[in-house]
């Protein structure tokens, strides 16, 4: 029993590291805090757009048109911060964000007509700012040495999944007990709360106004190395943002609609559990090579979606779907930081977390039309196609992956 203790002991040392490096707890909590919203946002608006028209294509294509407006407000943000300060980058964000979203629950509210919600929608999340990137960024800044690097965006990806754990259910049972806008309002008030105090963390903020981020030669989403990384992640978008309505519209199906939280944060805490081993397994392979297998992992357990019938073969396939996501997200981080430099590392990160939500908006709106169209149970199909598309979006750069599966 001692030496099984002792193990254990010594398998979570690198987490016991992480968590002595001064400051770094501090900005990891107010990183947490802060990105809250990401995982109460979209089905905050899923949930609102339902209960106001009834139309799934409706939700869907809401979910859509805020996910491609992330899409290029993260990246914006993300270099602003790179030459101006992550705190000025934070405060102004935080602003901005917090007048958008309380127009357009004032327009749903008093109902005026939907083309105005779309206006509004569009303008609030032109102020996304990826707290994750920022916080990955400071890990950069503050780890003592390169060993650490997998064990900190592990750590972070385990944040992450506590964030998909609770901010559905934290939507849910607002949007659906109190009032369906209450879910965006709490989101909201996690955005006023986190993004301050992360930036008034001014002992690790980074270096900032390197003369060089305006020379690069070529801008990160147009060189080979990055897209090769960018487009498979952006399929993963799609299935993340398929799922998301698809849960709900079958669980809507069955008069389980309450449920729809709960479900997304088993989902989610299947990547929790992968996301703690991935940080202290040592792997035989690098980067790379994880994230390719990592990405087949995740569609071969896809296609369990298909023999779905009830809640609970809904939340035991949802778990192992979501085993696969940490160790895809965590290595696509990882392989992203080695081919861009430092000057450029906050906008990389950005890129990894922008192609999940542009890809969703696809994903979201093609399965909303499926759905409306078809029903609930043929809209797991639009899930496994994204994770199909995602592993062959490694073929046009073949030459890539083969040089990144190489190194030693």
């Amino acid at each position: 029993g001692s030496s099984l203790a002792l193990g254990w002991s010594s398998m979570f040392d690198n987490y016991r590291t992480l968590f002595s490096i001064k400051g770094a707890i501090r900005f990891s909590i107010a990183g947490f805090v802060a990105r809250m919203h990401l995982s109460m946002d979209r089905l905050a608006l899923l949930l609102i757009v339902v209960h106001e028209t009834g139309s799934y294509a409706l939700a869907g294509l809401m979910v859509a048109t805020a996910s491609i407006v992330i899409t290029f407000a993260q990246p914006f943000w993300s270099r602003y911060a790179d030459r101006n300060g992550q705190s000025r980058a934070l405060y102004l964000n935080t602003i901005f964000r917090l007048i958008g979203f309380s127009i357009f629950i004032l327009l749903v509210h008093y109902k005026y007509p939907i083309w105005s919600w779309f206006v509004a929608i569009i303008f609030a999340e032109l102020n996304t700012i990826s707290a994750g990137g920022l916080v990955r960024r400071r890990w950069i800044l503050v780890l003592p040495h390169e060993k650490l690097k997998t064990t900190a965006y592990s750590f972070e990806a385990l944040v992450d999944e506590v964030v998909f754990v609770f901010g559905p259910l934290i939507a849910t049972a607002l949007s659906t007990y109190v009032a369906p806008e209450a879910g965006l309002m709490a989101s909201m008030c996690f955005v006023a709360l986190g993004q301050p105090a992360l930036a008034r963390l001014k002992d690790t903020e980074p270096p900032f106004g390197a003369k060089n981020l305006s020379n690069a030669d070529v801008s990160i989403w147009r060189r080979r190395s990055t897209q090769a990384i960018i487009l498979p992640i952006f399929f993963v978008g799609a299935y993340f943002g398929s799922v998301g309505i698809t849960v709900l519209a079958f669980l809507n199906s069955i008069e389980r609609q309450e449920l729809t939280g709960a479900l997304l944060a088993v989902w989610a805490l299947g990547s929790a559990t992968a996301a703690i081993f991935n940080g202290v397994i040592k792997w035989q392979m690098n980067h790379a090579q994880l994230f390719t297998y990592s990405l087949a992992f995740m569609l071969f357990a896809s296609f369990a979606l298909l023999m779905v019938d009830n809640v609970w073969q809904l939340a035991i396939v949802l778990y192992l779907n979501g085993i696969g996501i940490s160790p895809v997200l965590v290595n696509a981080y990882a392989t992203m930081e080695s081919e861009v430099s430092t000057e450029e590392l906050t906008e990389a990160m950005t890129w990894v977390t922008t192609g999940t939500p542009t890809g969703g908006a696809l994903g979201s709106a093609v399965a909303g039309q499926i759905i409306d169209s078809f029903g609930a149970s043929r809209g797991f199909w639009i899930p496994i196609a994204a994770l199909i598309i995602a592993n062959l979006a490694l073929l046009p750069y073949l030459k890539v992956w083969l040089r990144l599966r190489s190194r030693s």
